[in-house]
């Protein structure tokens, strides 16, 4: 298998520490708090020298499913050699709090991993995971009894992509959106969180691996939902249709979202350069523009972020600021190398390719390297996950927590 079917599968995802520090406290769903891979505002590195430090580290069966947070109670999915599960972890120490079954493993074909690639969102006490065949769960939080379940396959005509589904759910204005790519007005839907009851459908789009967005253009807050063909904005109370806008050719299996503050979408493909779409109000409701191309966004499957007057990602191995308003280069680097990365506080936090948690303060001027510690032999894809001082991380193997020591704790 190519390198490039590889890297896609991203999307597809301290001693006395408190159980449940603030601020930045919980990190319930892929992206982080707005689905965005960044949180600000927490003043982790506020005037501190940074000191990493594993506080633990426990096996965990292959997949890249990111690790979603709250309190103390962190949960991701993975293969135990037999089957894809969900699994909630003590987050203070790493201990199984409960797991509960998806289904039979699904097997890595064509180079790719067994396990399960979306990954869960905790919303209102229960958790929403989406597995490989296309089985939706919805179980209770406390204890992983299960709620109820769809399959995305049968119950909204939706082809299972190449490497089968991988989108992650989330919860917005009391709506749970999925993705599921399926036919006949069944490309996204909104769902009761608490029954999966079919509140509405939209779309005729298939999916390969992408999730929902959230997204407010114009004042209009909205779910972005990229298919192979086109890209649409939805109300997500009602599920209107805002706007559509198809490509010119069709969209790339691995394509990625980024939204761009109020002002437009960047594509982040692996093959072509990065495209950003401008989405303005006009005359006869939104407008959709081609803005700029970029070739220094590709090649890597790591999400780019963006940040105040920059747009960060990678070109293979190296790291690039992007000015956002031109697609024009600000900078490059070498540091810290490609592998899952979120932002927090002006500074990337990053799993790098020989298992180090590596934070590099970064903005416009450059980028300075703060802090890395060994966690694991071998790096990963998943990006980390972020709760209060401590950060999570996986890889195909492992799982761990890394404590931000600074004296105070």
């Amino acid at each position: 298998m190519a390198a490039r079917d590889t890297w896609w599968i991203l999307w597809l995802l301290a001693p006395a520490i408190a159980p449940c520090p603030a601020p930045g406290a919980d990190w319930p769903q892929f992206g982080g708090p707005n689905r965005d891979l960044k949180v600000t505002g927490t003043g982790l590195f506020d005037g501190r020298e940074i000191e990493l430090e594993v506080l633990w580290r426990r096996p965990l069966g292959p997949g890249y499913s990111a690790i979603a947070i709250t309190g103390d109670i962190a949960v991701t999915s993975y293969s135990d050699g037999t089957s894809d599960v969900l699994v909630a972890l003590r987050a203070s120490d790493g201990t199984e709090i409960w797991r509960r079954v998806i289904g039979p493993t699904y097997r890595g074909h064509s180079g790719s991993d067994d396990g399960p690639l979306g990954t869960p969102t905790i919303h209102g006490g229960s958790v929403f995971a989406v597995g490989r065949r296309g089985e939706l769960l919805a179980v209770r939080l406390a204890d992983g009894e299960q709620l109820w379940s769809l399959k995305l396959d049968r119950d909204f005509d939706a082809p299972a992509p190449r490497y089968g589904f991988s989108t992650s759910p989330f919860v917005t204005e009391g709506v749970l959106i999925v993705q599921a790519g399926g036919a006949a007005g069944k490309s996204v839907a909104g769902l009761d969180p608490a029954s999966g009851e079919l509140l509405w459908s939209r779309g005729d789009e298939p999916v390969d691996h992408q999730s929902p967005l959230p997204a407010s253009f114009a004042g209009a807050d909205q779910v972005l939902a990229v298919g192979r063909r086109e890209m649409t904005g939805i109300q997500p109370r009602t599920g209107e249709v805002l706007w559509r806008h198809r490509y010119r050719e069709e969209l790339e299996a691995w394509a990625q979202p980024v939204v761009i503050g109020g002002e437009g979408v960047f594509m982040s493909y692996y093959d072509v350069d990065g495209a950003f779409f401008r989405v303005a109000a006009g005359e006869k409701g939104f407008e959709i523009e081609p803005a700029w191309r970029s070739e220094l966004l590709k090649r890597s499957h790591v999400v780019p972020i963006h940040d105040g007057g920059c747009l960060y990602g990678f070109r293979g191995s190296l790291l690039f600021c992007v000015d956002p308003a031109t697609g024009k280069e600000v900078w490059g680097s070498r540091q810290p190398g490609n592998g899952g990365t979120i932002l927090v506080d002006g500074h990337l936090v990053n799993l790098a390719p020989r298992g180090q948690l590596v934070i590099t303060e970064v903005s416009r001027r450059g980028t300075a390297e703060k802090a890395r510690v060994q966690v694991f032999g071998r790096g990963g894809l998943t990006p980390p996950s972020v709760a209060g001082k401590r950060f999570f991380v996986r890889n195909l193997q492992e799982a761990a927590c890394v404590v931000l020591r600074d004296g105070s704790l």
